[in-house]
């Protein structure tokens, strides 16, 4: 009996440990936004998903000191986390200007696995995690000055 005792609350300790591992799942990424220049920073993201696309909702902080001209229409969300940017530098101009030390809000931009290869829609509640591609110019560039890429790992949970 003082056998089944010993081996029976080793096998509760060992259950309880293993529940809350599972319960607060340290092997997922932790939820956040690092960008990998200096001068720009992020909000934490926020994650959404219906049944085709998966979306990314983040606000970027222009910490330069200068103002910069996003292309907009290129700005990328990937599953991928190289460090190769998803598509060639935009063709047509900048679109909007984030002051110096301003902010600028991205409401749902759709993510792509690569490419141009959308990632289509997630399970609510699985972890996302991947980069965000800002293509930029400062302000007092010439628009002929090559286009500058900013890139940021984000990760965090979808939610529906």
């Amino acid at each position: 009996m003082e056998y089944l005792m010993t081996y029976g609350w080793a096998i509760l300790v060992i259950a309880i440990a293993l529940s809350i591992l599972v319960l607060i799942n340290p092997f997922s990424p932790p939820p956040g936004c690092r960008f990998d220049q200096v001068g720009f920073s992020c909000t934490q993201p926020a994650f959404g998903s219906n049944s085709t696309d998966t979306f990314v909702f983040v606000t970027i902080y222009n910490g330069n000191n200068n103002n910069i001209r996003i292309f907009t229409n290129s700005t990328r969300c990937t599953a991928d986390k190289s460090n190769a940017p998803p598509t060639a530098p935009p063709s047509s101009s900048p679109n909007i200007t984030v002051v110096r030390q301003g902010n600028y809000t991205i409401t749902r931009l759709r993510c792509f696995r690569t490419g141009d290869i959308p990632l289509g829609g997630q399970a609510s509640g699985t972890d996302f995690s991947g980069k965000l591609w800002i293509f930029y110019q400062n302000e007092e560039d010439d628009p002929s000055y090559p286009v500058r890429i900013a890139s940021a790992s984000i990760s965090g949970k979808i939610t529906r």
